[in-house]
């Protein structure tokens, strides 16, 4: 009746990016569209990877790039220089940048809409002024898939952590699992990749370490550093992001990412200062975790409470 169309109105008129971009002609990638030739080849595949711009997802363009994939790299409004480096990781036009914002839900659209597949690398180990454990990892990651999905993007790659899950004493795992739920309700065929920590040339892992040795003398570690790790090369994890973007094969299903090798923290500490030549002088102190008792300032409205 009256209000149906009242509300469908509405519907059009809030979400008219998001309307356009379903009506556009989508260009799937095919075996005719395809030419070889390294970074100037054409893989004839668009994908839009959100989180381009950290440490996973330098290596993630780079791995797209190299095989002439076109790459969308969507970057906070204002920030367009955090993106200049990822220019040169394919040929001429192939990286394309572009602002949005995670509670902008038009801006998502227009990041997302000429794509075959969506990458999400999103997703924080920390609370920030604007964003906390559910903002950054199951508010945003909420947002992406709903919009990916009404615009009609085919394939969604959604990068999570190992032991995420809704009953653990982590308020970070548990947001990260909740933030896999909610892609699951929207994509059910989605490709969900469970990392464990992470290392590389730029992590705040292990260079983190050595800096506070270095500086300070001594590694503080929260608790007593017997939890056990198995942590993973970055370009394996950004081969394995590849594979689930090209590959149909791995559709609608979960994987576990870990290294050939498991050792505790503090092990990990000790290594550390061993290659830094420290290991004599350097220490290592075990604290409480207070994080819980911290302020934080702001925080994110309920899931749906607006943009």
């Amino acid at each position: 009746g009256k209000e149906r169309v009242v509300a469908m109105q509405a519907h059009v008129t809030r979400a008219s990016v998001r309307e356009v971009a379903r009506q556009s002609k989508r260009h799937i990638s095919s075996p005719a569209m395809r030419v070889e030739g390294g970074r100037s080849s054409v893989a004839g595949l668009t994908a839009t990877v959100f989180g381009c711009t950290g440490f996973l997802g330098r290596y993630v363009v780079n791995k797209l790039g190299r095989v002439g994939t076109t790459v969308v790299v969507p970057h906070r409004i204002h920030d367009e220089d955090n993106v200049r480096h990822l220019k040169l990781m394919g040929d001429l036009g192939m990286i394309n940048a572009i602002p949005f914002h995670a509670r902008d839900l038009d801006s998502i659209a227009a990041a997302v809409e000429k794509s075959d597949v969506v990458i999400n690398l999103l997703g924080k180990q920390m609370r920030t002024r604007k964003f906390d454990y559910i903002g950054s990892n199951v508010e945003a990651v909420t947002n992406i898939a709903k919009v990916c999905k009404e615009v009609g993007v085919p394939k969604f790659v959604h990068v999570s952590a190992v032991a995420a899950s809704e009953d653990s004493p982590s308020e970070w795992l548990r947001c990260k699992a909740m933030g896999e739920t909610q892609v699951r309700n929207y994509y059910p065929d989605a490709t969900i990749l469970r990392a464990n920590v992470i290392y590389g040339e730029e992590d705040n892992f292990l260079n983190l370490m050595a800096k506070w040795t270095k500086i300070f003398g001594a590694i503080p570690i929260m608790g007593n550093g017997d939890n056990m790790l198995q942590p993973v090369y970055v370009d394996d994890v950004a081969e394995c992001v590849r594979a689930a973007a090209f590959e149909g094969v791995h559709a609608g299903k979960t994987y576990e990412l870990n290294g050939p090798e498991k050792m505790s923290l503090y092990k990990h500490a000790q290594w550390v200062q061993e290659q830094i030549w420290r290991k004599e002088s350097g220490r290592i102190r075990c604290v409480p975790d207070m994080s819980a008792y911290l302020p934080v300032a702001g925080g994110s409205p309920p899931i749906g409470g607006g943009g």
